[in-house]
């Protein structure tokens, strides 16, 4: 799935409802090994990266604190089972679904 059409769209909000969009399906796809999650991470990356671009000054703000926002421990998990990988996945989708709330308002 192409993130955006072209390399600066002229609307924040054409980039804002992609990206929600996008999100949204990370958000249900099933991530069953260590290499499916670095995947979800790297995606959710260009995401971020695709907002930030798109924002005005304020917004890049509020967006970036929360990119920033500390985290216990690092998001990625290098034992290949599934239930080593549960605390990794659930951080991934606590990740996403903190961006996709603050995009939510921003979409509107």
């Amino acid at each position: 799935m192409a993130l955006i059409a072209s390399d600066r769209p002229d609307d924040a909000s054409v980039v804002v409802t992609e990206v929600i969009d996008h999100l949204a399906h990370l958000d249900q796809r099933e991530i069953a090994t260590a290499k499916d999650l670095t995947e979800a991470w790297f995606q959710l990356r260009t995401c971020d990266s695709a907002v930030l671009d798109s924002l005005g000054p304020s917004e890049q703000h509020h967006y970036q604190a929360l990119i920033d926002a500390p985290r216990l421990r690092s998001p990625h998990s290098r034992r290949a089972d599934r239930s080593a990988l549960h605390p990794a996945i659930a951080r991934l989708h606590t990740a996403i679904r903190r961006r996709l709330a603050l995009l939510d308002g921003l979409a509107v």
